[in-house]
């Protein structure tokens, strides 16, 4: 079987054609699932590290910083407090410019309501339960669907949020200074 190490979402999934066989077609549909749910938890993944990782590079720059100020009565080492504290600030602005946390957290969100469909779907618990086939499918589909939806709404919500800290942060400092 050939594994495909690609973390994107290939084009060609989005496009299922409409066949006779309507099991050829939830199969097809399951593959895009479990891409979707295979592209969420790698980049969840990706951000989790990222995230976890530079701030812990940021919390060992900030503990050298009272460090080098006991040395600092034998050796001048001003120069170290500076570029940590100088890296510090840089590791915390990357952080925020990207969205790391939001990101890895959203990301992982999606993942879950993803996979926590499809097991239902598969179980046939919860809506799925008592319905004919064709039926699971299209509520499955629908499901699905929503949940890819309410991601994009969710990244809207964020940029919203983010756009209104900031103006309301412009509008203050504005005010404070007339």
């Amino acid at each position: 079987m050939k594994t495909n190490k690609k973390s994107y979402i290939s084009p060609e999934l989005f496009y299922i054609e409409k066949k006779q066989d309507e099991g050829a077609c939830e199969e097809e549909y399951c593959k895009v699932v479990n891409h979707f749910i295979f592209y969420y938890h790698k980049r969840a993944q990706v951000y989790k590290i990222w995230y976890l990782g530079l701030n812990v590079f940021k919390l060992i720059l900030l503990a050298l910083i009272p460090i080098s100020q006991t040395f600092s009565v034998r050796i001048d080492l001003a120069w170290l407090v500076t570029a940590s504290s100088s890296f510090c600030i840089l590791l915390e602005s990357v952080t925020k410019l990207f969205l790391m946390r939001n990101k890895w957290l959203l990301y992982r969100k999606t993942e879950t309501y993803l996979m926590h469909e499809k097991r239902k779907y598969a179980t046939g618990t919860g809506v799925y339960a008592g319905r004919s086939d064709p039926d699971k499918f299209n509520i499955f589909v629908y499901n699905v669907e929503s949940i890819l939806g309410n991601e994009s709404s969710d990244w809207y919500d964020i940029a919203q949020s983010i756009q209104e800290k900031t103006k309301g942060a412009i509008h203050d400092e504005t005010r404070s200074n007339i």
